[in-house]
């Protein structure tokens, strides 16, 4: 690192000698970042010396990052924070200096995604140094910052194109290297895809699975299973997990549902830079399909206009080979029964041994006038699952 500084002389004719004694009194010098790399955070040293005769009582320092550069809140030593509405303009004020004193401060500076921008076209990253006080102002420009960017490649991806039929799962593994020298801290995957498969990933630090589209995060916990161990992907480092794929559609038709893998990398929520890849999973019509056979129970009633109706129903057994979801069962008292109909609030299910009051979802009402008895001429109930090899009545 090199030590940069600036002092500001008297100069000109004696007429404006007043107006120069007061810019010689400060001097300014800095210990600017060499390590800095977007989403990364780096040091960034300033010396205030004051060289009059009478202490400094209200020196302000204000520090103008550049683009992409930023102040992070409550990291100041040596000042203390004035204004810091703008992160990229903060103002501090300093420690009340006496004659020949010095305030060494020392901040933490970060670069946001858009200094990533800003090294892929040649930006210079040059700060300004303002003091300004009673006493004297002084100002000085930093040479450029040295800021670093990472860059994630997907290196590899195998079986980009797989098959398979409802309840296979797949695997897929996935390896990215960073390329660049900037590092990486965090890594957001994206597979975006039709619906009909579940996407899942062992061991990422957080995900999400809503329909057509599968996101994951992996910071540093998962990263530091790769490279030398620390939580940074850097330079030539690659990092490797792998999906687990089921697949949910019966591929009646059968179909091909295409991917969109996307892997980035970025901080605070905001995605800097990420690579893609196009994969698919052709999907087979299955084998493995529910089969429900019904089977009437029927009792004819013998109570007529009594207070014992018949007990009436259908047992359903499910002789596939997966799970029936979604099931709709329909009743309607026929033309042919004309003087029967359906008791309201008679439905139950009997499964497992245990009976279960359900209520229809669609339903149109009637009455059977010789018995003043209000009935439903028809109705629909739903039924979760009958699991493969399951019946209920």
């Amino acid at each position: 690192m090199k030590i940069f500084s600036v002092f500001l002389t008297a100069i000109g004719l004696m007429l404006f000698a007043s107006a120069s004694v007061f810019s010689q009194n400060i001097l300014i010098t800095f210990l600017k970042s060499d390590s800095l790399f977007v989403c990364g955070t780096d040091t960034f040293f300033i010396k205030v010396q004051h060289n009059g005769s009478a202490p400094l009582n209200d020196g302000a320092l204000k520090v103008t990052l550049p683009p992409g550069i930023s102040y992070i809140p409550g990291s100041i030593s040596g000042a203390s924070e004035q204004n810091i509405s703008d992160l990229q303009q903060p103002v501090f004020s300093l420690p009340v200096l006496p004659a020949g004193a010095m305030a060494s401060t020392g901040m933490l500076i970060s670069a946001n995604c858009s200094a990533a921008d800003g090294v892929d076209t040649g930006q210079l990253f040059i700060a300004s140094i303002n003091v300004t006080s009673s006493s004297g102002n002084a100002q000085i420009n930093t040479s450029s910052f040295i800021v670093e960017t990472g860059l994630i490649l997907i290196e590899s991806v195998s079986d980009v194109l797989m098959t398979g039929e409802k309840g296979d799962t797949l695997l897929r593994k996935i390896c990215v290297k960073n390329t660049r020298l900037g590092k990486i801290g965090t890594l957001y995957f994206e597979d975006e895809h039709k619906d009909g498969i579940t996407v899942d990933i062992a061991d990422a630090t957080s995900q999400t699975n809503d329909p057509g589209l599968y996101q994951a995060v992996f910071a540093g916990d998962f990263i530091d299973n790769f490279g030398d161990g620390d939580q940074w992907l850097e330079i030539g480092e690659t990092l490797c997990f792998t999906e687990r794929i089921i697949i949910t559609d019966c591929g009646i038709p059968e179909y091909n549902n295409p991917s969109t893998l996307r892997v980035g990398w970025g901080c605070g929520g905001e995605t800097c830079r990420y690579d893609s890849a196009m994969v698919a999973i052709e999907i087979k019509k299955s084998n493995k399909v529910p089969d429900l056979v019904f089977s009437p129970v029927w009792n004819p009633p013998t109570d007529y206009c009594g207070n014992t109706p018949a007990v009436t129903g259908v047992k359903i057994v499910n002789i596939g080979l997966a799970d029936a979801t979604k099931i709709q069962v329909g009743f309607a008292a026929i033309d042919s029964l004309a003087g029967f109909g359906i008791g309201n609030n008679s439905f139950r299910v009997l499964a497992n041994g245990a009976t279960t009051p359900i209520t229809p979802n669609l339903s149109t009402t009637g009455n059977l006038f010789d018995c003043g008895l209000p009935v439903l001429n028809s109705a629909s109930v739903s039924v979760p699952k009958i699991g493969s090899g399951d019946s209920l009545l």
